[in-house]
């Protein structure tokens, strides 16, 4: 006779560190400035803020799976349709406009999900005077999004994206946060 014994568990999360802008590095009403190889420039800013709080759940002893859920999405001032939005829980997705998100950019390389995008993490990235840590290069293989390569760095998000309607590089202009 074999007897299998399931015990349960209670689980706390402490929720999102609002204090972390690592993860994701804007909040609600943050002006974000970007401008492009033809000097125009893009004002974005974040009209939508969620960050998890702590919450206590009940599961077994093997549930142990504390990722919360943050996110911001940020409009142009000058173009309503262009929008970034970034979510983090225990993976990261981006989505510029309506295109197709990149869905678990910063996650296991080899894993056995096939991706319709790549990307690279270069770790630091010297722009001007500024050196900027943490940042990975993502570039779209599927030919189906208008944002098909940006460039994200730790506690300053999207810091580079190329728009391949307009034929735009659109910059991060960063200011002292």
């Amino acid at each position: 006779m074999i007897i299998i014994e399931l015990v349960s568990c209670n689980y706390q999360c402490p929720g999102y560190d609002l204090n972390d802008k690592s993860e994701i590095s804007f909040r609600l009403g943050d002006s974000i400035i970007y401008k492009s190889n033809n000097n125009d420039t893009l004002i974005f800013v974040v009209d939508d803020f969620y960050a998890e709080g702590p919450n206590s759940w009940r599961g077994l002893a093997m549930d142990i799976d504390c990722s919360p859920k943050c996110y911001y999405k940020m409009t142009s001032l000058s173009n309503p349709q262009m929008t970034i939005t970034e979510t983090q829980t225990w993976k990261l997705n981006i989505c510029f406009c309506d295109d197709k998100p990149y869905d678990n950019v910063i996650f296991i390389r080899n894993n056995v999900t096939k991706r319709d995008f790549d990307y690279e993490i270069i770790g630091n990235y010297q722009r001007d005077t500024i050196t900027f840590y943490g940042v990975t290069k993502v570039n779209d293989l599927s030919g189906q999004r208008n944002i098909n390569n940006f460039i994200k760095a730790i506690n300053h998000g999207i810091i580079e994206f190329y728009e391949k309607q307009t034929d735009l590089t659109w910059t991060q202009i960063i200011s002292n946060r």
